[in-house]
């Protein structure tokens, strides 16, 4: 799976949606690839919720377990379920009759069960598929050309405390390679976040263990 290329369906599977939806909202890629992993089984709000809180823990966002439950599951990665994986959907709500015990009648609507979210199987191939290393080369290599300064970008924000985003500026803006189109700091931290070479914690950018990996590639070539 990349961030670049749109994926052929698995098995018959239409995973383009949920592609569509990890390349809109790239910056919460590893948030939702996370969901999908953590409802491998059927799991509640609350429980999802907290997970959510786990894998935001340094980088927060307005987008809550909720809202991102609903963004995937329109994108066909997550569907409605009971604790013991009735689909949602095939729940029969009809009124029944209940008799009275002055032998007349009345119609009741029974209370729905509580809510589970569950992966679907077009979830699990997305899962199954990812491979952050691949998204990462298939990325650099639509910028080639670009390599010194993502690979100048990643070794910064190795640093202990990291590196804020004026710091890199002050590091790459200035650099004849990035003059012809006009790029600027934003686009390279942007586009490292995406694919998992970078991540926000403590009030500034650090490299991740993938991002490393990345940087010593690319200073070998």
């Amino acid at each position: 799976m990349t961030n670049e290329l749109s994926p052929t369906p698995d098995q018959g599977l239409d995973t383009e949606p949920l592609y569509r939806l990890l390349r809109s909202m790239a910056p919460r890629r590893t948030v939702l690839l996370g969901i999908l992993a953590f409802c491998d089984q059927p799991q509640s709000i609350e429980a999802i919720d907290g997970e959510v809180d786990r894998l935001q823990e340094n980088n927060r966002s307005v987008y809550g377990a909720s809202s991102l439950c609903i963004a995937l599951e329109d994108a066909d990665g997550l569907e409605r379920v009971t604790e013991e994986g009735v689909l949602y959907s095939e729940i029969d709500l009809e009124p029944i009759v209940v008799e009275d015990e002055d032998g007349t009648s009345h119609y009741e609507t029974p209370d729905a069960p509580a809510l589970f979210w569950r992966t679907t199987k077009a979830g699990e191939a997305v899962l199954a598929a990812d491979d952050p290393a691949a998204d990462a080369q298939a990325m650099l290599a639509t910028e080639q050309h670009l390599s010194p300064i993502y690979a100048r970008v990643l070794t910064l924000c190795d640093a202990p405390d990291g590196c804020t985003t004026p710091q890199v500026g002050a590091a790459v803006d200035k650099d004849p390679l990035v003059q012809d189109p006009r790029l600027f700091a934003g686009h390279f931290i942007e586009r490292l976040e995406s694919v998992g070479c970078l991540t926000w914690k403590k009030d500034a950018w650090h490299t991740t263990d993938l991002g490393r990996t990345i940087a010593n590639e690319l200073s070998a070539n």
